[in-house]
């Protein structure tokens, strides 16, 4: 382990599931990322994008189709552009464990490559509970011996390519003290760097009251989007909720919403800058998943004074502070939350003090000088 605390890396590649123009937090990452270590690091990114790749000046940029090929397919093509691009590399820096990180990390083991890997969540139980194999959350999911196949093999290939890598990044330490309880890595592979976020100039809002409410983010059974329209049924009628999104739950809810009448709203997917603007219209903005590793959209709605109410979580609540910076309502409980929106619409003082202590978090635990500073240490 010497090597990886005293070797001066000069060739970086990044391997990314995801890339720009496709939107997600990986690709937004990957491509900020590259443009500010390209002056340290002679950078080369390998994706999957669908479509053409959005470039970057000083980047090597190889992109895959996955739209053009099956599973197998992209394994080989993400193992040749590997073989071509990567082959003299001093480190790679893998965003994920399952799509790309296998692969990756085994090609990075057997080139004698130091390697990284982000971990954001686990693969295998955000696949389970999707595909309706268990309503469990995450924590008790693991504890329990016996799960589908697939959930097997996915959780396999998350063990192996921890097992391959030197380092694990994670961005809390909920993922962090699950990746040492339920994988058993050892603590000293494990590093902890929070998220970095670029943070913008953002007026405050000026209503006396908040009644605009939004939430975003994939609409899958653990985001809890159904509770949230049956909190809005508990609410008086001059509350309105914006939905930003797609995902499996989506016809479910568009049922469920018709039950109220035109008070919620669906909008799809939309770019990172238009669901920033919507942030900075809207007055409240509400997260009630039953599972985050550390939810980005927390930062965003923080950058945005956009007041927030969560579930109280781990992982959440390791960024949303009760009664600093948001609101934290007891989870997969309606009453509750729609409590604490009511609380919270009516309190103007503690809305503002909420928006001022989340743009103070952003400036310094969660800013790209303090992220990059950790990062290129650990490289």
């Amino acid at each position: 382990m010497n090597n990886w605390k005293n070797k001066k890396l000069s060739k970086l590649t990044i391997v990314s599931p995801i890339f720009p123009p496709d939107i997600g937090g990986p690709a937004s990452y990957v491509y900020e990322l590259g443009q500010r270590l390209k002056s340290d690091f002679d950078i080369t990114v390998i994706a999957f994008c669908e479509g053409k790749a959005n470039l970057m000046k000083g980047v090597s940029i190889h992109s895959i189709d996955p739209s053009r090929h099956g599973f197998l397919g992209r394994q080989l093509r993400l193992l040749r552009n590997l073989i071509r691009f990567s082959r003299d590399a001093d480190c790679i820096y893998i965003q994920g464990p399952v799509v790309v990180g296998f692969m990756t990390s085994f090609f990075a083991k057997k080139r004698g490559i130091k390697s990284m890997l982000k971990f954001v969540g686990d693969i295998a139980w955000e696949e389970a509970s999707r595909n309706g194999k268990t309503d469990l959350d995450l924590n008790n999911w693991l504890e329990i011996p016996k799960k589908d196949l697939k959930s097997k093999i996915l959780q396999w290939v998350q063990k192996k390519s921890f097992k391959n890598v030197d380092k694990i990044i994670v961005p809390s330490e909920y993922l962090k003290n699950l990746l040492m309880k339920y994988y058993e890595v050892p603590e000293s592979k494990i590093e902890m760097i929070y998220n970095a976020f670029e943070y913008r100039s953002v007026e405050s809002k000026k209503s006396e009251r908040a009644y605009s409410l939004m939430c975003a983010g994939r609409l899958e059974r653990h985001k809890n989007v159904d509770l949230i329209i049956e909190a809005m049924k508990l609410l008086p009628e001059k509350y309105t909720l914006d939905i930003y999104g797609n995902g499996s739950e989506k016809v479910k809810l568009l049922a469920m919403a018709k039950e109220i009448g035109g008070r919620v709203k669906f909008f799809g997917n939309v770019s990172h800058a238009e669901l920033s603007r919507e942030m900075e219209k809207h007055e409240m903005f509400i997260l009630y998943s039953s599972y985050e590793g550390l939810p980005h959209v927390i930062l965003e709605a923080f950058a945005a004074r956009c007041p927030i109410v969560a579930s109280n979580i781990l992982g959440t609540n390791e960024v949303a502070i009760d009664d600093e910076n948001a609101v934290l309502a007891e989870s997969e409980n309606p009453k509750r939350l729609a409590e604490a929106i009511r609380n919270l619409s009516w309190d103007k003082k503690r809305r503002e003090r909420h928006c001022i202590n989340g743009v103070k978090l952003l400036k310094t635990e969660f800013s790209w000088n303090t992220h990059l500073e950790k990062l290129k240490k650990l490289i």
